[in-house]
């Protein structure tokens, strides 16, 4: 709680926030990897390789950074590429598997603006891009509204579960399992 003006209010209620979860916020379609990813890049274990969706570990291994939770939005365009070269070598193959980086391009705390280099994973290709235009969707004016610069709360909500995870990649997933959108002037 914060108080403000002598009232007490949720964070949620002043900085719009993010609940990314096992699918997208709008069309249901999974992206549970990149929760999983957003959720070892803020709380892992320092030493450990970090790869969701069980890829071999083969990029970098960076502590957790609960720092990343809290976040400013960066308008950008174009591709990312940074992370497949020297030292990281974090490369995808095609549409099948991305790397995908936390916190992205999408915040000021991603790479390179960031001072710290963001955690890198292999993951399902279609759950990257789900994830980003999910993120993307979060911002629009239509719904939380959030302008560059402007702070934003990103929480990854615990998306193992058993069925969703036998299910296959074009299957709807249920409304309580989509990603959440939490803002002063939207909720969803």
């Amino acid at each position: 709680m914060v108080s403000i003006g002598g009232e007490d209010q949720h964070v949620c209620e002043i900085v719009p926030t993010y609940i990314s979860n096992e699918a997208n916020h709008g069309s249901g379609l999974p992206h549970r990897e990149a929760t999983v990813h957003m959720s070892e890049a803020v709380f892992a274990t320092p030493g450990v390789p970090q790869n969701a969706g069980g890829t071999p570990a083969q990029t970098n291994v960076a502590p957790g950074y609960p720092l990343w939770l809290f976040l400013n939005r960066k308008t950008t365009t174009g591709r990312v590429t940074w992370y497949t070269g020297t030292p990281w070598f974090c490369n995808g193959f095609g549409l099948l598997i991305a790397c995908d980086e936390w916190p992205g391009q999408h915040s000021q705390q991603g790479w390179p603006t960031g001072g710290r280099t963001p955690h890198l994973s292999l993951i399902n290709g279609a759950h990257n891009r789900r994830s980003g235009a999910d993120i993307g969707s979060f911002f629009s004016e239509s719904k939380c509204d959030v302008a560059a610069g402007e702070a934003w709360v990103a929480i990854p909500a615990d998306p193992v579960s058993f069925v969703t995870s036998l299910l296959p990649d074009d299957v709807l997933i249920p409304k309580l399992q989509r990603s959440h959108f939490i803002c002063p002037n939207y909720i969803g």
